[in-house]
């Protein structure tokens, strides 16, 4: 029993740590056990998976192949084992995988076991691996063609009919023609009036062409296949050159050479000694040396850095058994010129009959602009870390809070301004929303943040960009929201993460100075009113109608300010009183009686006035005594002007207010320029 439980263990531990996906199906195609690598594969949680059925990852055209092997293998019938189909993930990306099923027993009941693999890349690589290998097959057949056969219409006709049809994309619907002296091999009767054809230049002369099209008007030579054609062109003439001089030489001979001296690759043969017995044109050019310089030399010491010699001498103590992959970085001169290169190796030990080994075969290759490559992602993505490290910096210095959002709305990222504006860890805000860390801080009692935040969400969930502004708290704090979709993120519906961009900007200082540029504009306005007013006067004329210059001072002043009354008074001093001479819209004519002549110290602001000569203002407590100036409840406030003629009194004007503030030190010195230009006024009336 313990055995079998220490078992059980260690299958779970090994399955659940297992890089492929195993699920467990029942009869009803449900899902009752998923491990870590089908959590990942499929995306989906593990609740989630385990209550969805065959049909909710399977694609809908596979669907019915899955159910009815499914049904076939747990009614004990014969089914396929492994088998590919398509699959859909959580964030709707469709997958090639590879299915190993079974029929197991899961808690007394038959099941399913399937172990999945994506091999979505591999089945690409596969479909262009089938395509360079049918191309490779085709190259080679027409090489083989050669060594086999010696009768060269034999060759030209298996081309025409077999090899390289195989070796296009669509066999069956292929056209080959080969023109050779006057003689025409040829696989059809057809040909597409669009084809594809290449000179057959044997010994600098032309003497044929090869000429490949499609049956259908809709299938077009692609462009590897044009240079397969035209790859075919050369060796078939190469081929013919090497039929027609070298028709003595023994098959097998010739088969070596032409597949080993043609490689690009360098090919050498060498004595465990590393004495060298065979050397390829490619490895020639690989050393810049020519055949006799290398031939009979060893390589360890001829071609090997000193500091390398060590290293390679131990590697070659003990005879290789199978064959050896090696990388060197090594420094040559080639044309007098000092090269840093990188060069991959294949070694294969050559066996006698006593299974000794007697000699090597190496092939090289030159993987310097791979290295590079290599070194240059290397760097790119480094550059990319530090472009990203460099991103993170400035958002976290601007002054404005940006978050990333999920579709839920929750913070995925925040930069530090939420530091400063919340006095809180930036990492501590991951998972909240932007309405509970206003909404905990500012108390929205009336839920017009909650209505805002709402609607301005439901715009960004249908991929619309929202920016708008709201007033917060009782401080009248105002900030702009500015709630930015990604795009082609909204779209997707099962898409949990990287949903939206949020920028909270707080304006307001902004909404303050814009007010307050707006009172200073308003200001202007009934500063240009009054300057405006008092340019008017200054251009009034000498007149003789007393009463219409009265009545144009105490319009004029209820124009530069609101108040309820406006009295002109004259002063006479030989009497010592003051006579009313105008009055704004008098319409109490029984306190107008009271008013219209006053005595020298009827109240007692005239004393201080005749003796002063200065304004005075009096409010509502005041002036108690004022009552019979006093109509309209409203008005809290006065103020005295005198009229003055060469620092003598002539006058003065009455204003009354209904603001409970005293004016300003602005109001003040306008009204008594107003009072300067109404004295000149009436002194004008008294010339005249």
């Amino acid at each position: 029993m313990k055995n079998s439980r220490t078992n059980h263990i260690n299958y779970e531990v090994l399955v659940e740590n297992s890089n492929d996906a195993f699920f467990v199906v029942s009869l009803k195609g449900k899902f009752v056990y998923v491990n870590q690598g089908a959590l990942e594969l499929t995306r989906y949680g593990k609740e989630e998976l385990l209550g969805y059925k065959i049909n909710d990852l399977v694609h809908p055209k596979d669907i019915g192949k899955v159910i009815r092997r499914l049904k076939r293998r747990l009614g004990n019938r014969k089914a396929p084992k492994r088998y590919r189909i398509k699959m859909i993930r959580k964030d709707g990306k469709v997958l090639d995988i590879e299915l190993n099923v079974t029929k197991i027993l899961w808690n007394n009941k038959p099941a399913s076991l399937a172990v999945v693999r994506d091999v979505s890349e591999n089945k690409t690589y596969e479909e262009s691996l089938k395509e360079r290998i049918k191309e490779l097959n085709g190259l080679y057949g027409l090489e083989e063609q050669a060594f086999l056969m010696k009768n060269l219409d034999k060759i030209l006709t298996n081309l025409t009919e077999k090899i390289i049809p195989e070796s296009m994309k669509y066999p069956n619907k292929v056209v080959v023609r080969i023109k050779f002296d006057k003689k025409l091999y040829k696989n059809s009767n057809k040909i597409h009036p669009y084809y594809i054809s290449a000179p057959l230049i044997v010994k600098n002369k032309k003497r044929g062409k090869l000429s490949v099209s499609y049956a259908s008007n809709k299938l077009f030579i692609k462009v590897y296949e044009q240079n397969l054609i035209k790859c075919y062109a050369r060796r078939l003439s190469k081929l013919i050159e090497k039929k027609e001089t070298e028709e003595d030489l023994i098959q097998s001979k010739s088969r070596y050479k032409a597949l080993v001296e043609d490689q690009v690759e360098a090919v050498c043969r060498w004595l465990p000694d590393t004495t060298l017995t065979f050397v390829n044109k490619g490895y020639c050019l690989f050393f810049d040396k020519k055949r006799k310089d290398l031939l009979g030399k060893r390589w360890l010491t001829s071609l090997v850095e000193k500091q390398n010699r060590k290293v390679i001498e131990n590697m070659y103590k003990t005879p290789l058994k199978k064959p050896l992959q090696s990388l060197y970085q090594r420094r040559i001169k080639i044309k007098g010129r000092l090269i840093k290169r990188w060069e991959e190796w294949i070694d294969c030990p050559l066996f006698d009959k006593n299974n000794k080994v007697v000699e090597y075969q190496s092939v090289a290759r030159d993987i310097t602009d791979r290295i590079k490559i290599e070194q240059n992602l290397k760097e790119a993505l480094e550059e990319t870390k530090n472009v990203k490290k460099e991103l993170e910096i400035t958002l976290d210095a601007l002054p404005q809070l940006i978050c990333l959002l999920d579709q839920k709305g929750k913070i995925i990222r925040i930069n530090k301004a939420a530091e400063k504006w919340f006095k809180n860890r930036a990492k501590n805000f991951k998972g909240v929303s932007i309405f509970e860390i206003f909404n905990s801080i500012y108390e929205d009692k009336e839920n017009k943040f909650r209505k805002f935040w709402k609607n301005s969400w439901e715009k960004a969930l249908k991929g619309n960009s929202v920016e708008a502004d709201f007033e917060v708290g009782k401080n009248r704090k105002f900030f702009r929201f500015q709630i930015q979709p990604i795009k082609n993120h909204y779209k997707k519906k099962n898409r949990q993460d990287h949903f939206a961009i949020t920028v909270i900007s707080d304006i307001t200082k902004r909404i303050k100075d814009r007010k307050k540029i707006l009172d200073y504009f308003k200001y202007l306005g009934v500063l240009n009113r009054r300057v405006s007013i008092l340019l008017g006067m200054s251009k009034v004329k000498n007149s003789k109608n007393r009463k219409a210059i009265y009545d144009l001072i105490t319009n004029s002043a209820k124009s530069i300010s609101q108040i309820h009354d406006c009295l002109l008074y004259d002063y006479d001093k030989t009497r010592n009183k003051f006579y009313l001479l105008s009055a704004y819209k008098q319409k109490d004519h029984k306190r107008l009686k009271a008013v219209k002549s006053l005595l020298h110290n009827s109240y007692d602001f005239l004393p201080k006035l005749i003796k002063n000569k200065k304004r005075i203002q009096l409010t509502n407590q005041e002036a108690d005594e004022l009552k019979d100036f006093k109509y309209h409840k409203k008005i809290n406030y006065f103020l005295v002007l005198p009229l003055l003629n060469r620092n003598k009194l002539m006058g003065f004007m009455m204003l009354s207010f209904g603001r409970k503030k005293s004016l300003t030190t602005q109001e003040l010195e306008f009204f008594e320029v107003f009072a300067l230009h109404s004295s000149m006024m009436i002194m004008n009336l008294e010339t005249s």
